[in-house]
């Protein structure tokens, strides 16, 4: 991800998860499939929600990436690192990326 897009997630309520990048907004949203699970358990579709002046370029970026996980990195461990912000970040790389804030730096990897 660019530096200047940001990702926020509620753990306790599916589906939180916002990203901005300049004036746009896109956020996921969820509903319950029309099919079951073969065990019988609720299902959800999920989608993404834009707003602002390149607000389908952004929703098309989330949806890829959030395939992208799906299929690749969804049954993997992650990991979160916490570092200074005054070292080199790390090259981003699939399945890993950083996130920088006023304080420090999040560096957060599926392996």
């Amino acid at each position: 991800m660019p530096p200047t897009t940001r990702v926020w997630s509620c753990p306790r309520t599916p589906s939180s998860t916002a990203t901005f990048e300049g004036g746009t907004l896109t956020y996921l949203s969820r509903r319950t499939a029309a099919e079951k699970a073969p065990d019988g358990a609720t299902l959800y579709e999920f989608g993404v929600i834009g707003h602002g002046p390149k607000a389908q370029q952004l929703a098309a970026r989330v949806a890829t990436e959030t395939q992208i996980w799906d299929k690749e990195f969804r049954g993997r461990d992650v990991t979160f690192e916490i570092q200074p912000r005054d070292g080199e970040a790390p090259a981003d790389r699939p399945g890993r990326f950083t996130l920088d804030n006023g304080l420090n730096r999040m560096i957060i990897e599926w392996q």
